[in-house]
């Protein structure tokens, strides 16, 4: 199923126009050519056209030669997958169009907020996808720039682990403080991330956070990482006796007053610091404009069955011609 949507995605780009480049699209590309054309159907009409070593073609040819039964399971899981990005008329008008260009992140000022629904995750994958594409682009964009982005750019990434696992996340906070990129990743608890990455990649990500901020747990894991990582100090007991405890105990941790927290910097001792409230700061509150898209303008789509009767007319006026000439 992902071969077939790739394969779409790629025919689409080639032939449609970039309003008609969208899901819905590529879901429309799918059920017309699934419909009849003597005795085959518009979509191997259509691919017949496309260079069979192009990866459009070889991407969506599993599907479109497997046999009918293989072929009907493969679409149903596509239908399944793509139904839920294109069922809602405004999800779908969001996703076929946009009001900024991606490649200016990292080049001056801006700030893109991403809100998803936080009581059900069908569209968090949405927001993984963007992250991950928009990380590639700056990637571009450093090594355009001698290694390094002209505008430092952060990912301020709440709830962490409650996202879809982002590729490679492991090899991306590796390797994004070298190209002016930081990354803010705000979890509930170690367990949570070890779920969504897996321990050894969950060990990774956290190895590769130079500050860690704990301001509130109640995970028991969690509790003992921060104090094991806080150290211990040596206490008097008598004269000759010396006892080790925790510089700060799991207890301790879960009864910090508001607005404490514990700060592990890389290469320095802990810290327990105070902060103000957020009410304190000196915001400056600007009134902004919601972009919104034109609800009477409909989407665009890309209309398959139109391109193979073009394209079979030109082949049946060119064999007229070729046997006039004759």
């Amino acid at each position: 199923s992902v071969d077939y949507f790739m394969g779409l995605s790629l025919a689409l780009f080639e032939d449609g126009t970039e309003d008609q480049i969208n899901l819905n699209s590529i879901s429309a590309m799918s059920s017309q050519g699934m419909e009849k054309l003597g005795t085959s159907t518009y979509i191997e009409e259509y691919f017949k056209s496309k260079d069979r070593f192009g990866n459009a073609y070889v991407s969506v040819s599993g599907t479109i030669n497997a046999p009918s039964e293989t072929r009907s399971s493969i679409i149903s899981v596509f239908n399944q997958k793509i139904r839920v990005y294109t069922s809602q008329d405004n999800l779908s008008k969001m996703l076929s169009h946009s009001d900024f260009d991606i490649n200016t992140i990292g080049k001056e000022k801006v700030a893109i907020f991403i809100i998803v629904q936080d009581e059900k995750t069908t569209y968090h994958s949405l927001a993984t996808a963007f992250i991950k594409q928009c990380y590639e682009c700056l990637i571009d964009c450093a090594s355009d720039n001698c290694g390094k982005l002209p505008m430092r750019t952060n990912f301020v990434l709440d709830e962490f682990a409650n996202l879809p696992a982002i590729n490679d996340m492991e090899s991306v906070i590796s390797a994004s403080r070298s190209r002016n990129i930081r990354l803010y990743l705000v979890i509930q608890s170690n367990k949570h991330l070890d779920e969504t990455y897996g321990q050894a990649n969950a060990e990774v990500i956290k190895n590769n956070c130079n500050n860690l901020i704990y301001v509130y747990g109640r995970e028991l894991q969690t509790l003992r990482d921060i104090s094991e990582l806080c150290g211990e100090r040596e206490i008097q007991l008598d004269i000759n006796t010396f006892e080790k405890k925790p510089l700060i105990s799991t207890t301790e941790l879960q009864h910090l007053e508001i607005g404490e927290m514990i700060l592990l910097r890389k290469e320095n001792y802990p810290f327990k610091i105070s902060i103000p409230d957020i009410s304190q700061y000196g915001f400056i509150i600007r009134k902004y404009q919601h972009s919104q898209p034109n609800e009477s303008s409909p989407i665009e789509h890309f209309d398959i069955q139109k391109i193979v009767n073009i394209q079979r007319q030109k082949r049946i006026e060119k064999m007229l011609a070729s046997q006039s000439q004759t």
